[in-house]
């Protein structure tokens, strides 16, 4: 029944939305762009036929389209590329187009920032150069002061009075604190994938000066193996609906449930290999952490069951419960 409300909705889509394939763009931001003036994004004049007066501007990214739907209506699409990059890395393909930066922090900076930056679409343009460096900039900025700056407040918080709606959360077990982290983060514009980062900073940090730097650093290793558990469930079941003929639940049920008892279980060799290699090689891919060579600096894997305990147990149990039932509830 849930599938089959799942299919109902899917399919209930306006005829009136263009299709990029069955609809010409109205207006290619592209062709129609001009330079803003303070420097960022290209700007598009929008025409109103009905009012040519009542023109206006748009900063977007180059590759944004207008299309006028089959009920005359005007639409925008592909949003995909609205903020702009990070620098990009080698190690992730074409990453200016989907490492961007929130828009939170774009707000913070003192700067414009382009979303064209590091693209082709700002080859041979005579401020591309200066956009580029504005982009280094920034991610130098978020990387170098605000990712840190938040590990020592996240470390500070949970023994102050800023700690409330954590304190609360890992008490009261009603909410998931990954849902209160996850708040924080992107207020003080820090995309999760830094969560890695912060989670390296936490444990270099002095245990006489905060105190509950560990505990912070398991809330965060808690969320990224939560997150690293729900992606690799999504990929479960996508292989399993490529084989089904038909809508059904149980197969995909079953294989949640193994795929979950995999994850929780408390003894059994498969469980402990799924931690050790599957799980790290997870983390090490989408958060650029491993927790191996983690748990090897600081006193090294004395048994199978090591990787599971070190990212799950807070140094104060009674004051913030079970990271297990942390995690379950997580994913």
């Amino acid at each position: 029944q849930w599938y089959q409300r799942r299919v109902r909705r899917s399919i209930s889509v306006s005829e009136n939305v263009p299709r990029p394939r069955e609809t010409l763009p109205h207006i290619s931001f592209s062709e129609n762009a001009i330079r803003n003036n303070n420097g960022n994004n290209y700007s598009t004049v929008v025409p109103d036929e009905e009012n040519p007066a009542a023109q206006f501007l748009v900063c977007s990214p180059v590759d944004l389209e207008g299309h006028r739907g089959r009920d005359g209506r005007h639409y925008i699409l592909d949003f995909s590329r609205t903020f702009p990059p990070e620098e990009p890395q080698k190690k992730f393909f074409m990453s200016h187009l989907y490492r961007l930066l929130r828009p939170e922090f774009v707000i913070s900076f003192p700067l414009p920032l382009s979303s064209d930056g590091f693209s082709r679409f700002v080859i041979g343009q005579p401020d591309s150069v200066e956009n580029n460096e504005r982009l280094k900039d920034a991610t130098y900025h978020l990387t170098h002061t605000i990712v840190p700056e938040f590990a020592k407040k996240l470390a500070k918080s949970l023994c102050s009075s800023w700690a409330g709606p954590f304190r609360n959360t890992l008490s009261s077990h009603s909410v998931s604190p990954g849902y209160v982290l996850t708040s924080y983060m992107h207020r003080a514009g820090i995309n999760m994938r830094y969560l890695g980062a912060i989670t390296n900073i936490l444990l270099s940090l002095s245990a006489e000066q905060f105190p509950f730097a560990r505990d912070a650093a398991v809330l965060c290793m808690i969320e990224i193996a939560a997150r690293c558990v729900k992606r690799h469930m999504r990929a479960i079941m996508r292989s399993q609906m490529k084989m089904m003929t038909s809508i059904q639940e149980w197969p995909l049920r079953q294989q949640i449930v193994y795929y979950l008892g995999l994850v929780m279980s408390e003894d059994g060799e498969p469980s402990a290999m799924y931690w050790q290699n599957d799980l790290c090689n997870l983390t090490k891919a989408y958060f650029s952490i491993s927790v191996a060579e983690l748990l090897a600096e600081r006193g090294g894997v004395h048994d199978k069951w090591a990787i599971k305990r070190y990212m799950t147990s807070y140094s104060h149990p009674k004051q913030f419960g079970d990271g297990r039932v942390h995690l379950l509830a997580r994913i």
